[in-house]
């Protein structure tokens, strides 16, 4: 019976959004756990004190707030990767870590996450958008994702959004008129996401993620 309440008071958490814990289940329920279902997952720092416990050296923190954990995917919803995952596995972190980049570039190379370059866009410079998966976001900490984008976008340096978890845009860096411009789109077109992140931005080059830090005045 404590199993049965356990399962129907998470299925209620979920269908009313009542706790953080709506991304990922605090109580992994029982299922057989695959190297080949884990996943990197952008979450909000509120979400680390709901989730259950990652394992020593796989939570790390990606800027604005936000951090990266890894979760298994359960056929569309995910839950924490937990310390006795990785033994179950055999894994260490960091091939853990591995594994999960290694997959998360297979979602994105089979269109799985989708992707599309628009050629042009504000002061016509092209851009591109990844979506229709919940991993479209976490696309961003992708070890493939500057060397996939940076020639179609013409740009060494890229600017990374990831309003809400299904998705992400990147685009050039420019000045303020454009990275204004780029901001009202990006607002107008994905305020409606369920699983908001931030509406900050991230600078991606060879040498990987990180957050932007904006003037006042930029805002």
């Amino acid at each position: 019976m404590t199993f049965a309440k356990n399962m129907i008071r998470r299925l209620i958490a979920l269908v009313t959004g009542s706790v953080a814990a709506t991304a990922i289940a605090t109580s992994p329920p029982q299922v057989t756990i695959s190297p080949d279902k884990i996943y990197p997952y952008v979450v909000p720092k509120e979400y680390l004190s709901h989730g259950a416990p990652q394992p020593d050296g796989i939570t790390r923190p990606l800027g604005h707030d936000l951090y990266i954990v890894l979760v298994h995917d359960l056929d569309g919803m995910v839950r924490n990767i937990v310390p006795d995952d990785l033994k179950t596995l055999g894994l260490t972190p960091s091939e853990a870590l591995a594994k999960a980049d290694a997959n998360l570039g297979t979602l994105i190379s089979t269109q799985t996450v989708k992707s599309t370059v628009f050629p042009s866009g504000p002061q016509g410079k092209p851009s591109a958008l990844f979506g229709g998966h919940w991993a479209a976001a976490s696309a961003a900490t992708w070890t493939g994702l500057y060397g996939a984008l940076s020639k179609a976008l013409g740009s060494e340096t890229l600017v990374v959004s990831i309003p809400h978890r299904e998705a992400m845009l990147i685009f050039h860096e420019g000045d303020r008129a454009y990275i204004q411009a780029m901001k009202t789109m990006i607002r107008d077109k994905e305020s409606d996401g369920k699983k908001p992140l931030t509406w900050e931005y991230f600078i991606l080059t060879k040498d990987g993620i990180k957050p932007q830090i904006l003037g006042e005045q930029e805002r």
